[in-house]
């Protein structure tokens, strides 16, 4: 028989794992309410996690993100697996579809750690076309430089000629 009504659904997991759930569910921004639900810890025990002042096993942690991240990865290949199928093409959009694999792909990059945006270098337009035009000035000395050297060897070639 559960002891409260959080902990009605909670599988008997031993505590350290609930503990470690509980840090992933912090991690993503889950409500006290919503992870006492999952975890049937305490609100006491929620707050010194987010504290830092409670014991959790990081090494459980590191290998329930990896658990998270391969079911995330599962779930993206289901997913366009399953809209290549002719009668998922005529109901969902390309778009709804990319979407969702999108979602599931960024869900998957910030779980892991990795950037979720690529952010290149932004150089503004002054500072570009004042680049462009000095290196169409270079450009420009150099084919006048080679025009003058060709000509004064074709004349060269006259003066030799005669």
């Amino acid at each position: 028989m559960p002891r409260n009504q959080y902990s009605a659904g909670v599988l008997q997991n031993p505590h350290s794992i609930r503990m470690a759930a509980a840090m992933l569910l912090l991690e993503r921004g889950e409500t006290y309410t919503s992870i006492r639900a999952k975890t049937g810890l305490s609100p006491n025990t929620i707050a010194a996690l987010k504290r830092k002042e409670a014991h959790y096993d990081q090494d459980l942690v590191d290998r329930l993100r990896k658990l998270e991240e391969s079911k995330l990865t599962h779930a993206l290949h289901l997913h366009l697996d399953s809209s290549m199928a002719p009668e998922k093409i005529e109901k969902i959009s390309s778009l709804q579809n990319t979407i969702a694999a999108g979602i599931l792909i960024e869900k998957r990059e910030l779980l892991s750690g990795r950037a979720t945006v690529r952010i290149g270098a932004e150089i503004p337009d002054l500072v570009l076309r004042e680049r462009i035009e000095a290196l169409e000035r270079d450009l420009s000395v150099e084919v006048l430089a080679a025009e003058i050297v060709q000509s004064s060897q074709d004349s060269g070639d006259d003066d030799k000629s005669e």
